[in-house]
């Protein structure tokens, strides 16, 4: 029979004969009211129990082989400079009611499980799976990060563990994102790894899960995601937007807030040689698209990701709209900015640039390279003389759909000679349409030199082109009223003789 001790405080410190105070707990079950160590270290051998009714304080050079069950109702405090546990096997279980991990140094659970009456929470980066076999068994609790980082060690899918309990991450890049990085190493096809995000606040189960089709290779590969909703009330709404996202605009260049749901999410890939592919599920909340001042139809919604730099097309994906829950297939690409837009007004195609060059003063090529298109039908190449009225000068077929950098050009065989200006109209398949900046281009101009002999005359006369190019120049003849009364084309260096009693009195050539 197991001996159960009760003890109202312990208190481990460093004495000036002893290096450390050293408790060993066996095979029996100790009860504390509250625990304070001070450089002290604490063995508990598998079989042994702890029990600590209240918390429990590690300072400075603490530490603890636990290969049995620590059990605790109160916050768990390690200022011990060290992980605290190091890489032994036991499990520690907060069985109170409100209770939180914090301290000056981060802590590495072994086995940590959630039980008691009250949600748990981080103060500080916390990690679980110490020797690499542990669980995080969130049972029926909620674990809320308040934007710090959980760092799963188990590298395997059943690294996290739950019943109805999740992790509530939920707070915005001003706050700080709550983040689980999952340390998984080498993935291996046919796994599947969930994320148990929740909402504390309404109850809502928002899980993120990798149905993985390959493999990853990288032994230090790892998974980082956050998740957080916006206010749906206000004008515009999704913010504040995720860092390094400036606006959130359509292709146009109108805000979208109305067309993209109040939650975006926030992945990171590292360490991979070779990416995994994978198919994800997103959650959200209903709220998040039907409220507020939102215009989604949401059997519409299509997944798009930012990788910091632009927007790619929409992805394959499928929507329950049933259980709020987008599929995305086949995604190998996890360093992005995640939402899911209305397609009708999907996030913008990004022109990356837009130039025009004249040719041997003769000719215009225009060109111009896309990052990603998003229902591109086709391009319109327009000019003008005064950058305000553009004609139309060619048409280019878009690649409809593309997540890849695609380069085009037309050339204009007869631009306007001087200072003429170009741009570019995109149409997208259901006819709406944008303009790119306009650019200017200059043709040099070349005067014609003619002479003319004899002059003045009542005869013949003899026209001479002399201009320094090979191309024809045109001869224009005008009467004193201003009619036009004669033309002809002339090659360079061409006598034309012209007999003048064809005309009336008083011309200019």
């Amino acid at each position: 029979m197991k001996l159960l001790h009760f003890i109202t405080k312990i208190y481990l410190q460093k004495s000036s004969c002893f290096l450390a105070m050293l408790f060993i707990f066996n095979s029996y079950n100790s009860n504390a009211q509250l625990l304070f160590s001070n450089g002290g270290s604490i063995t508990i051998n598998a079989g042994a129990q702890l029990s600590i009714k209240g918390a429990s304080t590690f300072g400075a050079g603490s530490t603890i082989t636990n290969n049995g069950l620590i059990d605790q109702t109160g916050n768990f405090t390690n200022n011990s400079g060290s992980n605290l546990f190091g890489v032994s096997a036991g499990t520690v279980d907060l069985n109170g009611g409100i209770q939180q991990i914090n301290g000056t140094s981060t802590t590495t659970f072994n086995n940590l499980e959630l039980n008691g009456t009250g949600n748990k929470s981080i103060a500080i980066l916390t990690e679980t799976g110490g020797n690499g076999s542990g669980i995080l068994d969130l049972n029926n609790r909620i674990l809320e990060l308040n934007s710090n980082t959980l760092v799963i060690k188990n590298p395997l899918p059943t690294g996290i563990s739950r019943t109805t309990g999740f992790i509530h991450s939920e707070t915005d890049p001003v706050a700080g994102y709550g983040t689980v990085s999952w340390l998984t190493g080498n993935i291996v096809a046919a796994s599947n790894y969930q994320i148990p995000f929740g909402n504390a606040v309404t109850g809502d189960f928002l899980p993120v899960i990798f149905n993985f089709t390959t493999n990853g290779i990288g032994i230090a590969g790892k998974i980082d995601v956050s998740t957080y909703p916006t206010n749906t009330l206000a004008i515009p709404n999704n913010r504040p937007l995720p860092t390094g996202l400036p606006v959130l605009t359509n292709f146009t260049g109108v805000e979208n807030a109305a067309n993209t749901i109040d939650r975006f999410w926030v992945m990171e890939a590292s360490g991979f040689s070779t990416l995994p592919t994978s198919n994800i599920h997103l959650t959200y909340r209903e709220s998040e698209w039907s409220s507020g001042t939102n215009t989604i139809i949401e059997p519409t919604l299509v997944p798009q990701r930012h990788d910091l730099s632009v927007w790619s097309p929409p992805l394959a994906g499928s929507i329950n709209t049933t259980t709020n829950t987008m599929l995305i297939n086949a995604v190998n690409v996890y360093n992005s900015i995640w939402t899911l837009a209305g397609n009708a007004s999907p996030l913008p195609v990004e022109l990356i640039n837009f130039d025009a060059n004249p040719v041997d003063n003769k000719e215009v090529l225009c060109s111009w390279v896309t990052a990603s298109e998003i229902n591109n039908d086709f391009f319109t190449l327009e000019r003008s003389r005064n950058g305000i009225n553009f004609e139309h000068v060619g048409t280019v077929d878009g690649a409809g759909n593309s997540n890849v950098t695609l380069s085009y050009s037309f050339t204009d065989k007869n631009p306007y000679p001087g200072i003429s200006y170009y741009r570019l109209r995109q149409t997208d398949f259901d006819g709406e349409t944008s303009n790119s900046p306009i650019v200017a281009v200059r043709i040099e101009t070349i005067e014609p030199v003619f002479t003319i002999f004899p002059n003045p005359t009542t005869g013949d006369v003899y026209v001479i082109s002399e201009n320094t190019s090979s191309s024809a120049v045109r001869l224009y003849i005008y009467d004193s009223a201003g009619r036009h009364v004669y033309e002809k084309l002339i090659q360079s260096n061409e006598v034309v003789q012209m007999n003048l009693h064809a005309f009336a009195r008083g011309f200019t050539l």
